[in-house]
């Protein structure tokens, strides 16, 4: 069965995503993580920061019995835009390590709770009331 609303299809996902995304870190070099993009712009260690806070709220929703974090009850409300700047100005002056660490804790925090999904949870998002719209 190649559905990969399987378990072992979402898994297997994950770990490709995450293969290409450490395969793009590495190229680019710690070196490079910190400058910004563009004058004044985002760098990839937020670009890391950012992507690991939503692989933190993905996690929780996913545990319902963990209960929602801090963050996430006022974030949410905003939009993707607000919320993205209220973001970037909470992790800007994170360390590249603090952010790195972070991001390998934050997936495996996602690779567990994806593997504690039963079948019924991967094919019906209702199951998950904290899940944003879209």
């Amino acid at each position: 069965m190649t559905d990969k609303w399987t378990k072992a299809g979402a898994l297997a996902a994950l770990q490709a995503g995450r293969s290409q995304w450490e395969a793009v870190l590495a190229q680019v070099g710690a070196a490079w993580m910190t400058e910004p993009l563009q004058a004044g712009e985002w760098s990839i260690k937020d670009i890391i920061a950012h992507i690991t806070w939503y692989e933190q709220q993905t996690a929780l929703v996913l545990q319902p019995h963990a209960g929602p974090g801090p963050d996430r009850n006022w974030l949410w409300a905003f939009t993707a835009e607000k919320r993205n700047m209220i973001l970037f100005t909470a992790h800007r002056d994170l360390l590249l390590p603090d952010v790195r660490a972070e991001a390998h804790e934050a997936y495996g925090q996602l690779v567990a709770a994806v593997q504690a999904l039963t079948v019924a949870n991967l094919r019906d998002a209702q199951r998950f009331p904290d899940m944003p719209h879209g």
